[in-house]
């Protein structure tokens, strides 16, 4: 796997859309074992996984975010990811015109929003929008993942004010009204 992941991360540097796209759906799928996760961020994927998300090809920012968010699952990849600029280039994607690009975006915060070093941080430079609008889904799971980091940065009592401004009201009063259990919690 050790060889496989480095010859995903050193392919993310290539000319070539297709290999650069390829490479970033191999690690993306290496990355769902949580030590490859970990071994992946050590072994320097995150420069280009940023490269890709910052891309004008939606192809190479969507595949590339898909694998940032999955790397975020590991709250251990958490500290380098936000010293290399994660949060600023998720947060910048959440406005893309590509509904699921703003979607791994937004998962990739609320990912983020595990680690209570960073639910500062992460209202401050305006995580809460892309979440609030990913509460507002009508997909379950990312409603569930959404709410339940919006309720982690309503713990820090300058946030609740950047909710409010970001329109959690809707999704929040949605949430009560719904059928499901989960999203009800």
């Amino acid at each position: 796997l050790s060889g496989g992941l480095q010859a995903a991360i050193l392919l993310m540097k290539d000319d070539d859309a297709d290999v650069k796209k390829y490479s970033a759906i191999a690690l993306c799928n290496m990355a769902n074992n949580p030590n490859t996760q970990s071994q992946a961020v050590v072994h320097g994927c995150l420069p280009p996984l940023l490269v890709l998300a910052n891309s004008s090809d939606p192809d190479c920012q969507r595949h590339s975010l898909m694998c940032l968010s999955t790397l975020a699952a590991n709250e251990s990849n958490h500290s380098m990811m936000m010293h290399k600029g994660v949060l600023k280039t998720v947060i910048e994607r959440s406005q893309s015109p590509e509904p699921d690009i703003r979607e791994y975006s937004a998962f990739c915060i609320a990912n983020l929003c595990s680690n209570e070093d960073y639910l500062n941080k992460i209202g401050r430079e305006g995580g809460t929008g892309p979440l609030v609008s990913l509460a507002d889904s009508n997909n379950v799971h990312s409603q569930c993942l959404a709410l339940s980091a919006l309720r982690r940065l309503a713990n820090f009592p300058d946030n609740r004010a950047r909710l409010v401004r970001a329109g959690i009201l809707k999704p929040l009063a949605s949430a009560g009204n719904s059928t499901e259990l989960e999203i009800q919690r």
